[in-house]
């Protein structure tokens, strides 16, 4: 039963096109990403996985929805100490969403899917007039 669960959780990780990992590469950033270019980063514990199902749920809505909007996304590891030092990461999961230095959104701790959807359609819209995804 665990399997099944944790099958279903990952599953729409691996369905997410764009999706970059922070173990895949030794950059810290997708080579696709500019600084003026907005990107999702998603800072998971996986001693904590079940409190993350919901943004993972969101995004993958969102990219079925917008295939062509939404912009790269980054799954960082909680042992990757560098990049939770670089983002003042104290709580997991947490999701930002940033073009260069500058955050747009930060969503800390367990969220309902619809209220992640809420902030993220609310950011991309704002964002979308003024930035290349």
């Amino acid at each position: 039963m665990e399997k099944l669960f944790l099958s279903m959780l990952f599953a729409p990780i691996f369905m997410l096109s764009n999706c970059v990992s922070s173990a895949q590469s030794d950059d810290t950033i997708p080579p696709s990403y500019t600084e003026s270019t907005m990107i999702t980063i998603l800072f998971s514990d996986a001693k904590a996985l079940e409190e993350e199902h919901s943004y993972y749920d969101a995004l993958l809505e969102l990219q079925t929805q917008h295939p062509d909007k939404i912009p790269s996304f980054q799954v960082v590891d909680a042992e990757d100490k560098d990049r939770i030092k670089q983002f003042e990461i104290d709580t997991f999961p947490t999701m930002l969403i940033l073009t260069g230095e500058d955050i747009h959104l930060r969503m800390e701790g367990p969220q309902a899917k619809d209220d992640i959807l809420t902030k993220l359609n609310h950011t991309f819209q704002i964002q979308m007039n003024h930035i290349d995804l």
